[in-house]
């Protein structure tokens, strides 16, 4: 019972951080989406 206890705890934690590095992930995304956009008005103005 304790095992089963100790590998449920770990799986918290490691679905803890794989959720933070998918988070972190989303707004790289969105970042990259929001330069792509800038990049899309500044080149446009250019022309």
């Amino acid at each position: 019972m304790e095992e089963e206890k100790r590998k449920i705890v770990q799986q918290k934690l490691n679905l803890e951080v794989a959720l933070k590095i998918a988070d972190e992930y989303k707004k790289k995304v969105f970042q990259y989406e929001e330069d792509i956009d800038q990049l899309h008005v500044l080149n446009t103005n250019l022309i």
